[in-house]
């Protein structure tokens, strides 16, 4: 039937063509008119053939049978029909998988449609995406494969899906059916061609549960770490919501355990789900936001806090915590060790919040610093409860502490630098509101070099805390005033340090606040002219008041906590930021106060910044914000350098003398973060020098500028030797460059040789740069010992020789406040030459030595009283404490056991860095048995505990 139907049209079709042809002769017209081929349906089939294809366009049947013919990319159609002179009907020849031309040719012409139909091989399947879901169905899946422009349907099992969608030849999506069993099941892909089937490509998988939460309640501002128990939590797809928000970090650390952080939210409970594959949990109101309302009847008062203008002050010159509470962050789970002269446990406002057995009082070696005010008033800054309806609040009334009475009668620097390294597996801050006075007494001391063993306390707190994310370390900037730098204390520029200024309820500097480029930031404490801070004291009569309360504490003393309460709220809204991300937090988030202040200044890279202010006053609210959101993601890098210098600085010129380091591209440190310079220089009073260091960039910092310049104060013998200066006001600046150090002696009393310096960067490392190592190790050997006058001793601290000349004729003690003093009476001691919070320097009779005097010391004082020295060549007066600080090397128990022995030393406590704490016999002078030591087998380092004034602030 086909042939004749076949023939019978195309003799229609030629006939009309024919007569078409007779009247285009007749009219004198052209040749004959070729096809146009315009469609393809369908445009795709299998590579064996055998496809109905339909052409259309016009003119298709025209001309004779014989000419008549249909090409798929070369090859004859198998069969060809005219249905029409419009329409044709070809069966597709057999070939390779591709995409082709096809073509019509007639005796009147040939036209072709370019790609117009593509061979498809029979179905192949890859993947099933995801590979699990819920018994019950309904899940979307992707299929990946081939030769699927030509499938008409899927089946998973014996159940065929739904909702099937051909996104390509290779690629489909379509919803599981519902499933008996949970399997596995062979998928399979349907078409003209063939079945392709993915064996157990899919199956299903129980549905989640949850059992606990380890929170109920965090704060609305979310990133708070939740732990999510439960059953078949790890079969994939995990997801977390609350209150309908997608969590963040999601991890299934096991089948029964989920980790994630909490998304942003408002107040009030909220429903918690965990989705997997195999379905979804919900634990119903599993979990509230909250924020935080202070109850306590003194938060009024406490305009640090929120500040609404009481009495004098500035309406909103606070320090933002009220921001951070409404996002309910208070601190909560964040640990600070005080460093101060006290804490008083069980304080009614503060007791709630004191972590059980962990704090110390060093001179009488128990857990119970419970000592003078000032610590306990520090404490009230950052960690008073604040939902009692007790006092006041702390900034972080959920934060927790312990008390460690190390600035008080009877402790040295050791025990401060014990007091760092001690609990790390607890504490993740430490406030330190105390400082190495420039100005004592009225004279004027000028720079502190610290000891060797706070940097060795500062790295192991920045390696072991927090899990390897390190301590904070917060300190009082001082209160020598505006004209004092901070830098006169060099524990302020120690790694690791961030040190905090004060600001008055105006909004501008305390008076007393010391200023300097070590200095990140500043925070409200009490002014001239406006109110002091209202926090606990000691209960009774036995603080500043006759109450458990104080509304007059200040000083850089108050202004340090209250940042340290801010640290806590950051560490709480991000737990993992690391300890260097700290201060960019506070720095990036600060508020730009006291705008008039003429020394603001924007540095390379945009920040403003003040030698008097750091980058500003803190902002709680915008710090708790930019920590939530941090990206810790890079890592820390340094470079140094050093430069000889070998010139005299000349007296009486503001010029003085410049040197360069230059910082080479591919320095590794891509922008810095703290900047800090240490220099050899000879002039015996340093305080009169002006130094400034100036980045390629051309930011200035002001290290160091004369006292005695600025306001003439009376100076003292002092040295540079050990000091490190610190600035920050380079943060966040490219380093690469030629850094200039400047120095200048405007007094001109003195000749003096520069001889060297030493530059060392820190800061965001070069993509592909290697991270900062630690502290390094202790170098193989050590320069020969330097010459030592008569008096002199010396000793190794691990980096360089340092020198102490002994005061035969003064004597130091320390004594608490009222106690009576045994030396004072004493018939070989004369006058007091100094005296402050319990450490006092005497001056003893001619001809009595202190070596004497310390013999007749009463029994059970234990010697208490020590000769004083002079830490370097016209150095701060330092008082011997009775005990060394070794560092053994190769030593094991038993070498370290015959060296104490063999020296007559007592073993007081193990201390970070490898050190050891001992004590010598009454008898020997410590000084003389440190430079002893050093030439022992096995020792690295030995140097004198010591009495430094280290005063609250």
């Amino acid at each position: 039937m086909t042939a004749p139907r076949a023939c019978l049209l195309y003799g229609l079709a030629t006939l009309a063509a024919v007569a078409l042809v007779l009247v285009g002769c007749g009219g004198g017209g052209g040749g004959p008119i070729p096809p146009v081929l315009v469609s393809v349906t369908p445009s795709v089939g299998g590579t064996p053939g055998g496809t109905t294809v339909v052409l259309a366009g016009s003119r298709l049947g025209t001309g004779s049978v014989a000419a008549l013919q249909v090409r798929f990319g070369g090859l004859p159609a198998t069969s060809v029909v005219v249905l029409d002179d419009s329409t044709l009907e070809a069966t597709t020849p057999a070939r390779a998988a591709g995409v082709v031309d096809v073509e019509v040719d007639t005796d009147h012409g040939s036209s072709m449609l370019a790609s117009a139909f593509t061979y498809v091989p029979a179905p192949g399947l890859s993947a099933c995406e995801p590979a699990l879901g819920p018994l019950g169905g309904g899940q979307q899946v992707t299929l990946t494969g081939s030769g699927f422009l030509l499938v008409t349907q899927v089946r998973v099992g014996a159940a065929t899906a739904t909702s099937l969608a051909i996104s390509s030849d290779t690629l489909l999506t379509c919803v599981v059916p519902a499933q008996a069993a949970l399997g596995p099941y062979d998928v399979q892909v349907v078409s003209s061609d063939g079945i392709a089937t993915l064996a157990q490509g899919w199956r299903a998988v129980p549905p989640p549960t949850i059992t606990t939460l380890s929170l109920g309640d965090g704060p609305a501002g979310g990133n708070t770490p939740i732990t999510l128990t439960g059953t078949n939590l790890a079969v994939g797809g995990l997801s977390v919501s609350v209150g309908g928000a997608t969590a963040r970090a999601v991890v299934a650390t096991s089948a029964t355990q989920v980790t994630f952080r909490t998304p942003p939210g408002t107040a009030g409970a909220r429903n918690v789900v965990v989705t997997t594959y195999g379905g979804s949990a919900t634990r119903a109101s599993g979990y509230t936001y909250t924020t935080f309302t202070p109850s306590g009847a003194l938060f009024p008062n406490q305009w640090h806090l929120e500040n609404t203008g009481q009495s004098t002050a500035v309406t909103g010159e606070d320090a933002s915590v009220r921001g951070a509470w409404d996002l309910g962050y208070t601190g909560r789970g964040v640990q600070v060790g005080v460093c101060d002269d006290g804490l008083e446990l069980a304080h009614e406002d503060l007791a709630a919040n004191v972590i059980p057995g962990v704090s110390w009082d060093y001179p009488d070696s128990d857990g119970d610093p419970t000592r003078d005010e000032h610590g306990t008033s520090v404490a009230g800054v950052t960690s008073a409860v604040g939902t009692n309806s007790l006092g006041g609040t702390g900034a972080a009334p959920r934060s927790t502490m312990a008390g460690f009475a190390v600035i008080t009668a009877g402790a040295t620097d050791a025990d401060i630098a014990d007091s760092w390294a001690r609990s790390l597996d607890v504490l993740d801050a430490f406030n330190n509101s105390w400082g190495s006075p420039a100005e004592w007494d009225g004279d004027w001391y000028g720079y502190s070099a610290a000891p060797s063993s706070f940097t060795d306390s500062l790295e192991a707190g920045l390696a072991q805390a927090r899990g390897g994310l390190g301590a904070i370390y917060m300190k009082a900037a001082g209160n020598g005033g505006t004209d004092v730098s901070a830098s006169f204390d060099s524990t302020n520029s120690l790694r690791g340090v961030i040190t905090i200024g004060a600001v008055g309820g105006g909004g501008s500097a305390s008076s007393y606040s010391q200023p300097g480029p070590a200095v990140l930031v500043c925070a409200p404490s009490n002014a001239s002219g406006y109110p002091g801070i209202t926090t606990t004291d000691r209960t009774g009569a036995l603080g500043y008041g006759a109450g458990n309360y104080t509304n007059s504490f200040g000083g850089t003393s108050s202004a340090t906590p209250l940042a340290t309460g801010v640290v806590a709220l950051v560490l709480e809204a991000n737990p993992l930021l690391r300890w260097w991300e700290v201060p960019l937090v506070l720095a990036r988030s600060a508020r730009r106060n006291h705008a008039a202040h003429p020394d603001w200044t924007t540095n390379a890279a945009g920040h403003w910044v003040n030698h008097q202010y750091g980058f500003g006053v803190v902002d709680a609210d915008a710090a708790v914000r930019l920590a939530r959101d941090f990206e810790t993601t890079g890592s820390l890098a340094s470079w140094s350098g050093s430069a000889s210098v070998n010139q005299t600085v000349p007296r009486g010129s503001a010029t003085g003398v410049t040197s360069t380091i230059t910082v080479p591209a591919g320095s590794g440190v891509a922008a810095a973060h703290c900047v800090r310079v240490t220099l050899s220089c000879s002039h015996a009073v340093a305080s009169d020098l002006d130094i400034t260091l100036t980045s390629p960039t051309g930011t200035v910092s002001r290290l160091v500028e004369s006292p005695g310049r600025i306001s003439g104060l009376t100076i003292f013998n002092n040295s540079l030797s050990g000091v490190v200066l610190a600035s920050w006001r380079h943060l966040d600046e490219a380093v690469a460059g030629a850094w200039t150090l400047t120095v200048a002696d405007t007094a001109g009393l003195l000749d003096s040789t520069w001889t060297s310096w030493t530059l060392a960067i820190e800061g965001e490392a070069e993509v592909g740069g290697a991270p900062m190592l630690a502290k390094q190790a202790l170098p193989a050997g050590r320069p020969a010992q330097p010459a030592l006058a008569g008096g002199q001793s010396a000793w190794w601290d691990g980096t360089s020789w340092r020198t102490a000349t002994l005061e035969p004729r003064l004597l130091a003690e320390w004594t608490r406040p009222g106690e009576a003093s045994w030396v004072a009476a004493h018939r070989d001691v004369q006058a007091t030459l100094r005296a402050s919070q319990g450490f006092r320097i005497w001056r003893l009779a001619p001809g009595a030595g202190s070596a004497a005097v310390r013999t007749q010391a009463p029994v059970g004082r234990g010697g208490s009283a020590w000769p004083v020295y002079r830490d370097g060549d016209g150095g701060r007066l330092r008082a011997l404490t009775g005990r060394l600080v070794l560092r053994t090397a190769g030593l094991d128990a038993a070498g370290e056991q015959a060296l104490l022995a063999g020296h007559g030393l007592e073993l007081v406590r193990r201390m970070a860095g490898s050190r050891l704490l001992v004590r010598v016999r009454a008898a020997d002078d410590p000084l003389a048995l440190a430079r002893l030591l050093l030439e022992a087998p096995g020792v690295a380092h030995a140097e004198p505990d010591w009495w430094q004034e280290r005063v609250p602030q």
